[in-house]
């Protein structure tokens, strides 16, 4: 499991770690994921699971709201489903939050962030999950 693209080279928990910083540098207090709550599913109280009931927790949507083993972003992609986002918003986002938030990360993840979105940036079409 992980990104095919060019230079993101770490783990995908690399992934959500930076997924929680740009809910951090949202000033949300939220954690993505119930299991950050000691239960495995419908928490109520994690991103997730209020993504999941239609809520919108945070403005960075196609950042942290993903697919896990599948999918990706799709510049053509119309309307986020399940499996897949919208690239050109995913772009948005990340700009906005390399612009706003970076100076936060620390050295292992600056790097990783700047790998990422590089990839994101440089891409035309697709970023796929696998």
């Amino acid at each position: 499991m992980g990104l095919t693209i060019d230079n993101y080279s770490y783990s995908y928990g690399m992934l959500h770690r930076l997924r929680q910083w740009a809910l951090d540098t949202e000033g949300k207090r939220e954690k993505l994921m119930c299991t950050d709550f000691g239960k495995l599913e419908n928490c109520g109280k994690c991103v997730y699971c209020k993504l999941a009931k239609g809520d919108k927790p945070t403005k960075y949507i196609e950042f942290i709201n993903h697919s896990d083993c599948d999918g990706g972003y799709r510049r053509t992609q119309k309307r986020r489903n399940v499996m897949w986002g919208n690239l050109t918003n995913l772009k948005k986002e990340i700009r906005e939050l390399n612009k706003n938030g970076r100076t936060s990360l620390d050295f292992r993840h600056k790097q990783a962030w700047c790998d990422f979105y590089k990839d994101v940036i440089s891409e035309k079409d697709v970023v796929h999950f696998g």
